[in-house]
């Protein structure tokens, strides 16, 4: 419809607008705050008598020489001729089809708006009963409103209900409607009303005006009117102008080591889960058989896996549980949930959490509003804005009354209450009473009590033990006092210093012991000593390693060597860097490149690497120019360099990676699964292969 506003010269005009019926033009015009209608010739066809010209939905245009006139504040119709069809009755009034009018009347108990449809002589079609009203496929799309709860339904332009009014959600798409239960299961209907489909959708979208794409277990199909004429088992389908392109899943095969394939699943990813798999498709994740059945609800977004077998499930934002037979023992409406020593806690939208145990059922009768991770045999959990402690029946061992709590050690905790700090057994009783000093528990009779910068260590049978301003690190059984000349005390836990480390102002530097010895740094030189501190190996040397083997690497001269406890240089300083040796075999860099080094100096490799990689079973990966080889700890090459990624696993044989794709080979370079995969992955469960193919978009076939 063409719009426009011009002004006119009259003394009682104010605006005018036209509007366009059958190619003729019409003018609305105000006149002393009233509207009516001219031709374009400037001819009143409708006097300035009413509120309004039009419809309620603000559109403008006659339908078939009628138009809708409002007077105080309600609808009727009258003719372009100036001749009253309705009297104006309804609330609200506007185009519903070519012919028909959607209307709403005022409900005269509850005030609320009723619609249905009339046609141009004010004839009902259909009835006044609902909630909303909207066109469908020669039909209507109408709600039916039961306190707050709305449901959907579909009735013939005539009033007759063709879809029962008890749905979520109805809507009109191409030739079908969509019809939406309370579980969030969708169905299609013939536009005559007609179960087309049984409640088996998760989604249903319009593409190219007039195909239906249905989403059913993580895949998609596509109706064409009433007729499904792609099943569902497409990742995704899609429209690029007037071409439909369908997206198949990526496919898995799995395959024995004689390359004989024992079955085939299509999935985005597949990965073993013990003797079943886990599964995931288009954002969802799942746990199936091998039979391809589902163990658990496929419209999952996430699942994980806890230690002791059970599984927290997310669905629709919210977190459930799941036995270790996948069960629902919790159902997803939790905003958080976690497992911790049998107990389960769960967090509501609320933001309050309830305590259950691993059958779902409430262990306590209050909800808390934290809770901490046990500590002891006992759990902290606050409530009011008070920290106490549940056991593992879920009752209020400690009763919540305090400022904040510690963790347990034996049987005690630190807990603030009133401002102030002291101990507590289990049963709740004071064993060190509230002060303003901050305390740290350390045993179950030992503790450190700070206040300012005096920390005490006390015991709370025997009173002070040691005090210091000096800071103090607590290890697992003694404290490290740093003195303020920079020496660090060893004390006790009964106040005894204590220094079995050895010291001595000469070493700048002391690393930790290794097989005995202490290396140390002397007027800039490494060496190593003993625990009485006599240096047993001179310090000579730029820097030095631990001993492994008997052996340990020294530096000289910007080089590195290794020589043995007697300081016998057994491998000369040759290597710009070195490994340890493990099993009589180091890597050590020479130059560029790396080689294997026995234990009497042999190079072991005649060809220098890029890189070298201990796999952990006593062979090597090697790697030169980005492409991967193996060998034995000989240096004997097994598979040549020509390979972006190996990976040996712990049957003997070797993953390989060429040219992006994957295949299988013995360790000695045999070819056993030929690299044409995208994927390849060892299930030791099943001592099978799973292997996999990327699929591409393809232009659909329609018919």
């Amino acid at each position: 419809m063409h719009k426009f506003f011009k002004l006119f010269f009259l003394i009682s005009a104010v605006f005018t607008g036209s509007i366009q019926s059958y190619g003729i033009e019409y003018q609305i015009f105000k006149e002393s705050g009233r509207v009516g209608l001219k031709d374009d010739e400037g001819e009143i066809l409708i006097p300035a008598r009413y509120d309004n010209l039009g419809w309620s939905n603000d559109s403008k245009k006659p339908i078939k020489g009628v138009i809708g006139f409002q007077s105080n504040g309600l609808w009727g119709l009258i003719s372009l001729e100036n001749k009253k069809l309705v009297s104006p009755l309804y609330a609200r009034l506007y185009p519903f089809t070519n012919d028909l009018l959607a209307a709403a009347r005022k409900g005269k108990v509850s005030g609320f708006d009723y619609f249905g449809v009339i046609n141009l002589n004010g004839k009902v079609a259909i009835p006044f009963k609902y909630s909303s009203i909207k066109p469908g496929k020669n039909s209507a799309i109408v709600t039916s409103k039961n306190r707050s709860k709305i449901s959907y339904g579909v009735v013939t332009l005539s009033g007759e209900v063709i879809i029962p009014i008890r749905y979520k959600d109805v809507s009109l798409k191409a030739e079908v409607y969509a019809v939406t239960n309370f579980d969030d299961q969708i169905a299609l209907y013939e536009s005559n009303g007609s179960l087309l489909t049984e409640f088996i959708y998760a989604g249903v979208q319009e593409i190219a005006s007039q195909y239906v794409v249905v989403e059913h277990m993580n895949a998609f199909g596509l109706f064409s009117g009433t007729e499904l004429i792609k099943p569902a088992i497409y990742k995704a389908i899609y429209s690029n102008g007037n071409e439909i392109y369908l997206q198949l899943y990526n496919t898995w095969e799995i395959l024995n080591i004689k390359k004989e394939k024992l079955r085939a699943y299509n999935f985005d990813d597949i990965q073993p889960f013990n003797e079943n798999y886990l599964v995931r498709s288009n954002r969802k994740k799942w746990i199936m058989d091998q039979h391809g059945r589902p163990l658990t609800d496929p419209s999952a977004e996430n699942l994980v896996f806890h230690k002791n077998g059970f599984i927290a499930i997310k669905q629709s934002l919210n977190w459930g549980l799941l036995d270790r037979k996948f069960k629902s023992i919790i159902g997803p409406v939790y905003d958080s949930l976690y497992m911790d020593a049998g107990l389960v806690f769960c967090r509501n939208s609320y933001s309050t959490w309830s305590i259950l145990d691993t059958l779902g059922l409430n262990k306590s009768e209050f909800q808390y509003e934290q809770v901490g991770h046990k500590t002891g045999y006992f759990w902290p959990v606050k409530r009011r804005g008070h920290w106490g402690f549940i056991e593992q029946s879920g009752e209020e061992i400690i009763y919540p009354v305090y400022d904040h709590v510690g963790r347990f050690i034996s049987n005690k905790v630190v807990v603030g209450f009133h401002g102030e700090e002291g101990i507590i057994d289990k049963k709740g009783e004071w064993v060190v009473l509230p002060s303003k000093a901050r305390l740290t528990l350390l045993t179950d009779d030992l503790y450190i009590s700070q206040t300012h910068q005096l920390k005490t260590l006390k015991s709370i049978d025997r009173g002070t033990i040691y005090f210091t301003e000096n800071r103090l690190e607590i290890k697992s059984d003694y404290l490290l006092e740093t003195l303020s000349d920079g020496g660090i005390w060893k004390i006790d836990f009964n106040g005894r210093i204590e220094n079995n480390q050895p010291r001595d102002e000469r070493f700048e530097e002391i690393k930790p012991p290794s097989e005995g010895l202490f290396a140390v740094k002397i007027d800039g030189l490494y060496g190593f000593i003993d625990h009485q501190n006599h240096l047993i190996i001179a310090n000579r040397y730029d820097d030095i390693g631990a001993f492994n083997g008997g052996l340990a690497p020294f530096k000289l001269i910007g080089k590195w060597g290794f020589l043995d406890k007697k300081e016998n240089i057994v491998v000369q300083p040759l290597y710009n860097e070195v490994s340890a040796f493990k099993n009589g075999v180091a890597i050590v860099r020479k130059g560029s490149h790396y080689f294997l080094l026995d234990e009497k100096g042999k190079l072991l490799n005649s060809t220098g690497y890029d890189r070298i990689i201990p796999t952990g079973d006593g062979l090597f990966v090697t790697q030169i120019d980005g492409l991967h080889g193996l060998m034995d700890s000989t240096g004997r090459l097994l598979i040549n360099n020509r390979y972006q990624q190996l990976n040996r696993l712990k049957n003997g044989y070797v993953i390989t990676k060429k040219n992006d794709k994957f295949g299988l080979i013995t360790d000695e370079g045999i070819d056993v699964i030929p690299a044409i995969y995208d994927q390849l992955i060892y299930d030791v469960h099943r001592d099978e292969y799973m292997v996999m193919k990327k699929s591409s978009p393809l232009k659909a076939a329609l018919r």
